[in-house]
């Protein structure tokens, strides 16, 4: 045999190899189009280096030009490298594939990738029924990825369900970055299904005794998708590390003496009424007292608000206590609407839930229970505007009955919708 016809160029001694990298032009389920490109690619002097698919990056070695064939071939097992064998074929099937002149090279996704450089050598499992077999079995642990793959995002939605549906989920996390994951979901499903299909259209060309489908190679669309799926990720990464960051560290939270203006409802110096002096903050620290803003295209202000203080009322006595509001400002009654009935399911899915008896207020819609610390919460919907409201006091006294505070807070809504 030839040095042409082995396709090995003769290296001096001691000096490595030539290497190139490439990314392969067409999915791994394209078996037409990847053995053209492995062929292309041996013609113009490089050969696929043994376990040459890495992160989906072929490395070429240099060598003489020769007419090398690659064959690609399902395997009938996971191709994982944390599996057993590290996702090789079995050592006898590697043996008989040698006895006719074919060299197993390497995998890329489910199929297992051999190689001869001798003209005329006989071709790999040609049975059609044993290769759809083959198939089959590649295709049925696709299909097991995909419905694995499925049960994250299922899980987290029916996990938003239960803490009060998607709505209010999206504005507190950002509709933007909702929206965002849900199409990387979308993506990745759609990007395994095609392989799913693919693979089954591949079956059953083999069980009709037909070769595989004839390659649609679109490099240049192959590329781009690959490159947008990696910015996308990349992007992705980059605001899910930062969302952690500001969750962690609180840095969102902004101090209540340095919020420079009255929040649009009612805080403890407005709730103590008329004449209220001697404000005192009661608590410090990042979760105490700060006041946290966002927008959000389904809610285009929202308030996290959490006061902690001690208040004279005219008469002497002391208001003392805590005040959280989660505010929402919604592009819409109808939105607002579905925001405060999110909160009254969220607070119903727990064990600690008790209904409280709300006198009626001027509302759209109302209502109140008890936490699982026994502290009031009041849920309104106003216009387009959604609230949960929780008010503890821990004074001796006397305290604000419910009807007080929950009027009083709806009034300050009205008031602060008039602009007053």
């Amino acid at each position: 045999m030839t040095e042409e016809q082995q396709g090995w160029t003769m290296q001096e001694p001691n000096r490595e190899p030539k290497r190139r990298y490439r990314l392969p032009p067409c999915p791994s389920y394209d078996v037409d189009g990847m053995e053209q490109w492995l062929c292309e690619m041996a013609q113009g002097g490089w050969l696929l280096e043994k376990d040459g698919f890495f992160a989906d990056v072929a490395s070429f070695v240099q060598s003489a030009p020769c007419h090398a064939r690659y064959r690609l071939e399902a395997a009938t097992k996971s191709t994982s490298m944390w599996t057993e064998d590290g996702g090789d074929p079995p050592p006898e099937a590697v043996a008989l594939s040698e006895e006719y002149e074919w060299e197993y090279v390497g995998k890329r996704g489910c199929f297992y990738i051999y190689r001869t450089l001798k003209p005329g050598t006989r071709e790999l499992n040609t049975d059609p029924t044993v290769q759809a077999l083959a198939v089959a079995a590649a295709q049925k642990r696709q299909v097991s990825s995909l419905v694995s793959s499925l049960f994250l995002p299922i899980f987290y939605l029916v996990l938003c369900l239960s803490r009060g549906g998607l709505l209010l989920t999206m504005i507190t996390a950002s509709t933007f970055y909702f929206l965002f994951m849900a199409g990387l979901v979308l993506l990745a499903f759609g990007t395994s299904l095609a392989e799913v299909v693919a693979m089954g259209r591949l079956k059953r060309r083999l069980r009709e005794g037909l070769p595989a489908p004839p390659t649609r190679r679109r490099p240049a669309l192959y590329f781009a998708q690959k490159a947008l799926v990696l910015v996308l990720l990349v992007v992705w990464a980059c605001v899910s590390l930062r969302l952690w960051v500001v969750s962690v560290t609180d840095e969102d939270h902004m101090p209540l003496e340095q919020y420079g203006q009255h929040p649009p409802f009612a805080t403890l110096t407005d709730l103590a009424g008329e004449g209220a002096h001697g404000y005192r903050q009661t608590m410090t620290g990042a979760r105490f007292n700060y006041i946290s803003v966002h927008s959000d295209p389904l809610a285009p202000e929202n308030i996290q608000w959490a006061e902690h203080a001690s208040v004279k009322r005219a008469d002497g006595s002391t208001l003392d206590g805590g005040l959280y509001v989660y505010y929402h400002r919604a592009a819409s009654p109808w939105i607002a609407g579905r925001l405060a009935r999110a909160y009254l399911r969220s607070a119903q899915s727990k064990k600690s839930y008790e209904a409280i008896e709300l006198p009626e207020l001027d509302a759209d819609f109302a209502a109140a229970y008890y936490d699982d610390l026994h502290w009031p919460n009041i849920v309104i919907q106003k216009g387009d505007v959604a609230c949960r409201v929780q008010l503890y006091e821990t004074g001796i006294g006397p305290h604000m009955t419910l009807e007080e505070w929950a009027g009083a807070f709806v009034q300050s809504l009205a008031e602060a919708e008039k602009g007053e």
